[in-house]
């Protein structure tokens, strides 16, 4: 489970934002990003591609994020992760897929169509 935070130059704000966090990876451009899904307010969710310019910077159990287009501190965002192999584990990945950014996914393999990968053989 995770938190969302906003600054705005002076303080830290926590929003009405916690939830399960999914990074993911998509066939069109930006391939790769992540999601909040708020498990407090269904429809607001946090979303962010991994974009040029977007920065990421860990602490102990917070990860720290702004994009190119908030030029100043108040466009700084905070993730809070409840568990310190959480925010290493996330933060490894998410540089990780920040580096390929540019390059696609790799398509997953054909589904299996001999007849051991059937669930129900009649």
């Amino acid at each position: 489970k995770v938190a969302y935070y906003t600054f705005d130059g002076t303080n830290w704000h926590k929003k009405d934002i916690e939830g399960s966090m999914f990074v993911f990876s998509r066939a069109e451009h930006p391939y790769y990003g992540f999601i909040i899904q708020n498990s407090r307010r269904f429809l607001d969710n946090v979303c962010e591609y991994l974009v040029d310019g977007i920065e990421f910077q860990r602490t102990d159990l917070f990860l720290l994020y702004k994009t190119s287009n908030m030029t100043d501190n108040t466009g700084i965002r905070s993730i809070w992760f409840g568990h310190e192999q959480d925010i290493q584990r996330i933060s490894i990945l998410l540089n990780k897929l920040l580096e390929k950014r540019h390059e696609p996914p790799k398509p997953l393999p054909p589904p299996q169509t001999d007849d051991d990968s059937k669930i129900f053989k009649l």
